[in-house]
């Protein structure tokens, strides 16, 4: 009941709403459940910023590991 509180409830940059809690009830999804979708989107859509010059010099190294543990 404190104006501090009511003011910043109020404010968007400061209200920070739970992204994985449920507050369906027994019919919403679990925490895991959209915990779990979470990350399957974040893995999917994740783009790796490398340029061509480290995926090079990567695709090399493991080329060559390749090639030492053929031996």
């Amino acid at each position: 009941m404190d104006e501090h509180t009511f003011r910043y409830m109020r404010d968007e940059e400061e209200n920070l709403l739970p992204e994985l809690s449920n507050r369906d009830g027994e019919t919403g999804r679990s925490m895991l459940q959209v915990a779990h979708d979470k990350v399957e989107k974040i893995l999917g859509e994740h783009r790796p910023g490398l340029d061509s010059a480290h995926i090079d010099r990567i695709k090399a190294w493991a080329d060559e590991k390749g090639r030492q543990l053929a031996k």
